[in-house]
């Protein structure tokens, strides 16, 4: 409660000291560094709902793009948008709302920014945000209904392409089509601008989408238009490391192309490689790196063991461990404890490791 009314304080909602001399510049840039400087001694961070309640549209934007969500919840059930919107901030209003707040979004009692607004030009600049969000909202719904004539009206008429969907966590318009495995909308929406680089609230890139949604038809699609398959999300995981835990096949193959260069092991933070998954994961997924053009030889986890050594270890199908030793793999490649292929062989499996 105490830092709540620091920030409240400094961003003016309540009146502690004569106001100072708004014909100023020097004066009021001054007054913008105390406040800064005051907000970050109370913890030493000055977060974007701090910045947000005191009307300072730079922090806002450094916080924006390290990457904090516009539209979480602070302890007391305010979004940075309902701070901004109490305290009379018109210019950072417009900067989180630039930034994909949420104009609907309520606090905990169910009052929406446009609800608390104390000045009229905030509101101003709420009315129209919420004549846009109505617009992306009935956007959303044309997406899932599968209607590509009228969103491509709609998107003509200038609804933003990159907007989030009427519900904001399932990403935005693009993650939406993605997700509903709406080929044909999504290439409306990136013609219209929408990006498939773009990374959502949650880590996610667009391939994530895709692995997640089973949409595999999909990710040729977003690699042509630049998605980046070497991007993590939050837990370090790249699209292919998705695809190969979850076991989903087609969305391997469909990604294995873009991944050929790190042979099939991208990095991934805390993440088993991809082969390493696959290893565990049955034939069918093996086979699909198999045929990809996995090096049966390839290092797969940090301990040495390669991916014809995993295969076998966990015992993988006869079918798979001739296809590996048919592709040059070799069984005699110790890993860091000393042992090969070989040792780890199962009775079954042992034959099939001859050259």
């Amino acid at each position: 409660m105490k830092r709540t009314l620091l920030f409240l304080l400094l961003a003016g909602m309540v009146s502690a000291a004569p106001s100072a001399d708004k014909s100023s510049a020097p004066k009021k840039e001054a007054a913008k560094t105390h406040k800064r400087a005051a907000l970050q001694s109370s913890n030493g961070i000055f977060s974007l709902h701090e910045a947000a309640a005191a009307g300072d549209t730079d922090v806002i934007a450094a916080r924006l793009a390290e990457g904090f969500d516009v539209n979480e919840l602070d302890e007391q059930g305010n979004t940075p948008l309902i701070l901004a919107s109490v305290a009379g901030h018109r210019a950072a209003v417009k900067a989180l709302l630039a930034g994909g707040a949420d104009v609907c979004r309520p606090d905990k009692s169910g009052k929406t920014p446009m609800d608390l607004a104390t000045k009229s030009g905030v509101k101003k600049v709420l009315a129209v945000a919420l004549d846009k969000r109505r617009l992306e909202i009935e956007l959303s719904a044309k997406i899932e209904a599968g209607n590509a004539a009228a969103v491509k009206e709609a998107l003509a008429a200038g609804v933003n392409p990159e907007a989030f969907a009427a519900d904001p966590t399932k990403g935005n318009l693009l993650a939406l089509a993605v997700t509903c495995k709406k080929t044909d909308i999504a290439q409306l929406l990136m013609a219209a601008g929408a990006k498939a680089q773009t990374v959502l609230p949650d880590g996610r890139g667009m391939l994530h989408v895709a692995v997640d949604a089973g949409a595999a038809e999909l990710i040729p699609l977003l690699l042509k238009a630049g998605a980046d398959p070497m991007h993590q999300a939050k837990n370090g995981a790249t699209a292919l490391h998705n695809a190969a835990w979850t076991s989903r096949v087609d969305c391997v193959r469909a990604l294995l192309p873009a991944y050929k260069s790190c042979g099939f092991c991208p990095d991934g933070k805390n993440q088993p490689s991809p082969l390493a998954m696959a290893s565990a994961r049955g034939a069918a997924l093996q086979m699909a790196f198999i045929n990809g053009g996995a090096d049966p030889n390839k290092v797969a986890q940090k301990e040495g063991e390669t991916f014809l050594f995993l295969c076998v270890q966990r015992n993988a199908s006869p079918e798979v461990i001739k296809a590996l030793m048919a592709r040059g793999g070799d069984p005699t490649i110790k890993a860091a404890n000393g042992k090969c292929a070989l040792d780890v062989a199962s009775p079954a499996l042992r034959p099939l490791l001859k050259k």
